[in-house]
């Protein structure tokens, strides 16, 4: 293994893909190492997302409603809950397939019938792979806690990203599925906001799928925030707490919650989306900067 590569980068990767600790042996050092050399992004990855004192509702199977504990946010989310929770259909987990053993990467959402928005980092390093047939990548939109039942499309190419090297900010890749070859369901593009009018204390919630948490998160505030249970899809409320190049929010998130989309509470759109954190906040990258890589790639 290259000196470039030392265990706590790895250890660091292995947490945000959510990948098992016993995956990570002299046996598959090597395809860590080609992820890592191959993204760029080894360094950066800390997988240390907050979690804050903001709830995480994991969301019921479809067609069964949402019923919000009398917490804080009770009030405010309980109106618009129908549109927020028909948006969640739309947000899926992305799963790696290699060997024929199965492993979760992050969130991702429909964005076109076919096309997919995902983070960069967690797709980057698999993209020549998924090319070559060396592993499958799938997509689950239902993964509500308790529904055994799947809605899985097949990745068939990581379409778009810009390298990390050349825009290190821009967390963003598009991943082509193959509707034909997953249930005939009908799974809607969700509706990205028209325009950037975040204001700081706006209210927000983040979709996806916060995972397992690995030996750098607190355990309390996890415990308390998830009650044990991880890896399912989740609504999770909270604000704008920042605007700057990113949208900085404090809606309790793990990793796993990378890529998940940010939607305004009242309207259900998409106002960005997840892809960190900082000292003090979770990053989000604005819905704009999706309008224009689609426009410029997908026209």
């Amino acid at each position: 293994m290259s000196e470039t590569v030392q265990a706590k980068q790895l250890l660091r990767l292995r947490d945000e893909l959510a990948l098992s600790p016993s995956l990570l042996n002299p046996d598959n050092t090597a395809f860590y190492e080609r992820l890592v050399q191959r993204s760029g992004w080894g360094y950066v990855l800390t997988g240390l997302e907050k979690s804050f004192d903001q709830p995480s509702y994991p969301l019921p199977a479809q067609q069964h409603p949402l019923v919000l504990p009398e917490d804080k946010w009770h009030d405010q989310l309980t109106p618009h809950l129908p549109s927020l929770t028909a948006a969640a259909a739309s947000v899926g987990r992305l799963d790696l397939v290699r060997d024929g053993a199965s492993s979760f990467c992050g969130t991702g959402w429909l964005v076109r019938p076919d096309l997919v928005v995902t983070n960069r980092h967690i797709v980057a390093g698999l993209r020549d792979d998924l090319a070559q047939g060396l592993i499958s990548l799938k997509i689950d939109f239902f993964g509500e806690q308790g529904n055994p039942a799947t809605c899985a499309f097949p990745v068939t190419a990581v379409e778009w990203f810009v390298p990390h090297h050349d825009e290190p900010n821009l967390d963003l890749a598009f991943v082509r599925i193959d509707r034909a070859a997953g249930p005939a369901v009908d799974v809607k593009p969700l509706e990205l906001a028209p325009s950037d009018d975040l204001e700081v204390g706006d209210a927000v919630c983040t979709i996806g799928f916060p995972a397992i948490p690995g030996q750098t998160y607190d355990a309390d505030n996890f415990r308390l925030a998830f009650g044990g249970v991880f890896g399912v899809k989740r609504l999770s409320p909270g604000r704008v707490s920042g605007i700057t190049g990113f949208v900085r929010h404090n809606c309790t998130t793990l990793g796993g919650s990378s890529g998940s989309p940010i939607l305004d509470l009242e309207t259900a759109r998409v106002v960005a989306f997840n892809v960190g954190e900082d000292i003090d906040a979770n990053l989000a990258l604005p819905a704009r900067v999706v309008r224009q890589h689609l426009a410029a790639n997908f026209p």
